[in-house]
């Protein structure tokens, strides 16, 4: 251990080895610690047990236990560099962005990820005519930063392919960054529906909100209507905004079930698609008339017809009781 004297009037405290000379912070007082206080149980229970008699047998299990566990200590405290960064993945783009996620490195070099650095490059012309080649001509550039592990690139030009790499950061520093994701051009895209769930059965009276994600660009027009009313219901509520829309049901009713047709359309192309919502309630009351059949001194039949509405239950057959009166 070495004590130098500074100017200031600090002294600064440092170690040699035969391997490295560093300054001494918080996490390496803990390891000294920790190291002091393996050498004081190891002490104690060397000479503690060579007189079993002053020390319980249930103690001198408890010693070597912590002995055995404090020995096996493994200093992690020093911070490394994350490594093995994954490539990004692209999930969106338009005429001027391209969205990416990513997973997290493999190892975080024991130290949270305090963020992750985004990098993009082009691909232009180089060379003459006729001779012009489509490369790589762009260097590297940072497109941004984010402490989370998605992205959405933007101010990219139309029409040209891109490829982008991610780098993560924590206390210690960074390490190499990922390998370049697959090649996106930045161009229009054709809407698509993402949410492809087709039946939704909800039960009368709870409130029920249809929420449908799609993709596109521009950013498609939403159309919605009901197959059999063409407009839907006044008092559902409809709400679209990029990527996600939405119909909500206050409460609701027996009259909502149907078949709910989206379209999206821009000026690429278009998709459709159509949810089909039951609304569960009571059956409605049976039909009549009410017929007597087979009746005898004993006992008669009562049948009847089965009602208009099942209450949307869905069986595949309907099951109604005939009574017999028996005198």
């Amino acid at each position: 251990m070495k004590m130098k004297k500074q100017g200031d009037g600090r002294t600064e405290h440092s170690y040699d080895s035969s391997h490295r000379r560093r300054h001494i912070g918080r996490k390496d007082t803990e390891y000294l610690q920790k190291e002091s206080t393996k050498q004081s149980i190891q002490q104690l229970v060397e000479k503690e047990i060579s007189s079993t008699a002053k020390i319980p047998s249930q103690l001198q299990l408890y010693l070597l236990q912590q002995q055995e566990e404090l020995l096996s200590y493994e200093d992690i405290s020093d911070e490394e560099k994350p490594e093995e960064q994954n490539p990004p993945n692209i999930t969106d783009w338009g005429e001027n962005h391209i969205n990416i996620n990513w997973k997290p490195p493999v190892s975080d070099g024991h130290a949270l990820i305090s963020y992750y650095i985004v990098e993009k490059r082009g691909k232009g012309t180089s060379g003459k005519a006729p001779n012009k080649i489509l490369a790589w001509t762009e260097a590297w550039m940072e497109a941004g930063r984010t402490p989370g592990k998605s992205f959405s690139v933007s101010g990219l030009r139309k029409a040209t392919e891109y490829e982008f790499r991610v780098t993560a950061v924590n206390e210690a520093g960074s390490l190499a960054p990922s390998q370049p994701s697959t090649s996106q051009v930045a161009m229009a895209r054709k809407p698509q529906i993402l949410t492809r769930q087709h039946k939704c059965i909800v039960k009368a009276g709870n409130s029920f909100t249809l929420d449908v994600r799609f993709v596109g660009s521009p950013i498609p027009t939403v159309t919605w209507k009901h197959q059999k009313l063409d407009s839907l219901p006044q008092e559902l509520i409809v709400k679209s905004k990029p990527h996600l829309t939405t119909i909500y049901f206050p409460s609701a009713k027996r009259i909502d079930t149907g078949n709910y047709q989206l379209t999206l359309k821009n000026e690429v192309g278009k998709d459709e698609n159509v949810f089909e919502i039951a609304i569960q309630d009571r059956p409605s009351p049976p039909k009549g008339p009410l017929l007597i059949d087979k009746v005898n001194k004993n006992s008669s039949w009562l049948s009847w017809h089965p009602p208009e509405d099942d209450g949307g239950k869905f069986s595949s057959f309907i099951k109604f009781s005939s009574f017999i009166f028996i005198r």
